[in-house]
């Protein structure tokens, strides 16, 4: 049986911080989807982690303003099935020569799909959430620049990402 889950970037208060200034802030609050230098990419992480860049694509990712009790404007993804391999990019972020230290703020929710219960634990190894930095403009991708959630045991279990950000 197929499982339908929704990934929720809530308010995605997608901030990444230097220690006295912020270098991107985005809530969604307004209507144009994706937001100004983002982009919406459709592509296998795996592939991407040995030289297959993502492509462009209009599908995966949208933007609510309200589902299964999230009040604020938020990105989504339906993530039904085997099939979703959406990313959402934001636009280049200048981080300097590294001497700084950065900070990614950011919500995540994870809900059943057609309601905001909490997703079945019958999760399958395919059952992936990533933040991947691309340090070169996204002409390349790096899993060891990945904070990656799953099910296959690591510090980060995609089960347990909570059903409101």
């Amino acid at each position: 049986m197929k499982r339908k889950f929704f990934l929720f970037l809530v308010a995605c208060l997608f901030a990444i911080q230097g220690w006295s200034q912020t270098l991107l802030y985005e809530d969604f609050y307004n209507t144009t989807f994706p937001p100004s230098g983002w982009t919406k990419l459709s592509g296998l992480a795996s592939s991407a982690f040995t030289g297959t860049a993502p492509t462009t694509t209009t599908s995966g990712w949208s933007r609510v303003t309200t589902n299964f009790g999230i009040s604020q404007p938020h990105a989504k993804i339906n993530i039904y099935g085997t099939t979703p391999k959406y990313w959402l990019v934001t636009p280049t972020i200048d981080l300097g020569t590294g001497n700084s230290n950065y900070q990614l703020d950011f919500d995540l929710a994870l809900t059943d799909s057609g309601n905001g219960d909490s997703i079945e634990s019958s999760s399958t190894a395919d059952d992936k959430f990533m933040v991947i930095i691309s340090t070169d403009n996204g002409a390349t991708w790096s899993q060891a620049n990945a904070t990656i959630w799953d099910t296959l045991g690591t510090n980060y279990v995609y089960r347990n990402i909570p059903r409101e950000g």
